[in-house]
């Protein structure tokens, strides 16, 4: 028999009842390991970190650009058609006045 805690891990100590469990541990305990070293050096790799920081960055503010720019093209299609109109109601009414 084995001793565990409570997260079902071997403690300290454990005796193995059989090498296919002592190999299931060995690759279990690989692949923490694995992650852990995959982790550390993603943690040491600051210039790759700063890249991706910088890139997400740069994507945010482009679509925010392009979002304030088709809003803001939303609002100059009715500000052109009333300038138009305006302009033209001035035409026909300097027309009207010399004609007068």
């Amino acid at each position: 028999m084995t001793a565990r805690d409570s997260s079902g891990r071997r403690t300290a100590g454990a005796t193995f009842d059989d090498s296919e469990e002592l190999r299931h541990e060995i690759e279990r305990t690989r692949a923490e390991l694995g992650d852990t070293v995959e982790a550390l050096a993603y943690k040491a790799d600051v210039k790759s970190r700063v890249q991706e920081r910088v890139a997400d960055i740069r994507r945010r503010a482009q679509a925010s650009a392009a979002q304030g720019t088709r809003a803001v093209q939303a609002q100059s299609i009715p500000l052109a058609g009333i300038a138009g109109v305006a302009l033209l109601l001035g035409l026909v009414i300097m027309w009207w006045r010399r004609r007068a």
